[in-house]
């Protein structure tokens, strides 16, 4: 589903580069913190890597989790009709690191990529 009138943002490691971000999560706050309603956020495929020190960080109550500060990834908050689309991208996160977080959304859509973590931290 794609939204009429909707903004799109490639982001790459290139672009990432070029402003001088090695990092993806903090380029990824710095590009959620700004995005209007009716974006699609599409990444060029590769894998990413999201680094603990550059998460946006809430306090969530979260089921069949502890609840506590938690570092997550991407963090929408009352936003609406929103599409990420990995292009089958790698998300690779370090550490402990909560991939997404919804809060008071409407219409957001996740797509195309895998998620992924080292180090494994529930291995058995």
């Amino acid at each position: 589903m794609e939204f009429s009138d909707e903004h799109v943002i490639e982001v790459s490691k290139e672009a990432m580069h070029q402003l001088g971000i090695d990092d993806v999560a903090l380029y990824i706050n710095m590009l959620l913190a700004q995005i209007e309603d009716n974006t699609c956020i599409v990444f060029k495929p590769d894998t990413y890597t999201f680094k603990r020190e550059f998460t946006q960080q809430r306090f969530c109550y979260i089921t069949n989790n502890d609840y506590g500060l938690k570092n997550i990834a991407f963090c929408f908050s009352n936003k609406k009709n929103i599409t990420l689309d990995g292009s089958g991208s790698l998300f690779l996160f370090v550490g402990r690191i909560m991939p997404v977080y919804i809060e008071k959304c409407k219409n957001i859509i996740l797509r195309n990529f895998s998620i992924d973590y080292t180090p494994l931290f529930l291995t058995g």
